[in-house]
């Protein structure tokens, strides 16, 4: 259990002194996350949560967390994925399937954009339709 992470989700930027981070809670109380939570100075106005409604709230915290992992996840092939579109629209214009014309002018403006940007940093310059 994420005993930081879950006392954020039931009381956003939560006011303590003290550490919740698995390392320290593995070297320091021997694994046992409500001793570590048990030892936290509590500083916000407002109630400290229990450790039963820290363990009741973890299902809860712990699907927030495996959202955001996707969000990232996801995030991580943007990249990649404008790559992809890059090439495709270049292989259409390539193919005369598609013209410069058919695009928006601020699509065609980055595109050539990127094209350049790619040629400064590669040794060889980049596919033109």
């Amino acid at each position: 259990m994420d005993v930081a992470f879950c006392l954020a989700f039931l009381r956003p930027a939560p006011q303590y002194f003290g550490c919740l981070d698995p390392g320290t809670i593995a070297s320091e109380f021997g694994g046992d996350p409500r001793a570590a939570y048990e030892k936290i100075r509590w500083h916000d106005p407002r109630p400290k949560p229990t450790w039963e409604e820290i363990e009741a709230a973890w299902p809860e915290a712990q699907k927030q967390i495996e959202a955001e992992g996707k969000k990232e996840r996801l995030a991580a092939t943007d990249g990649g994925m404008m790559r992809l579109s890059e090439d495709l629209v270049d292989a259409l214009l390539r193919k005369g399937v598609i013209a410069e014309t058919d695009l928006p002018t601020e699509a065609v403006a980055k595109l050539q954009e990127r094209r350049t940007l790619r040629e400064g940093i590669s040794s060889k310059p980049s596919r033109q339709p």
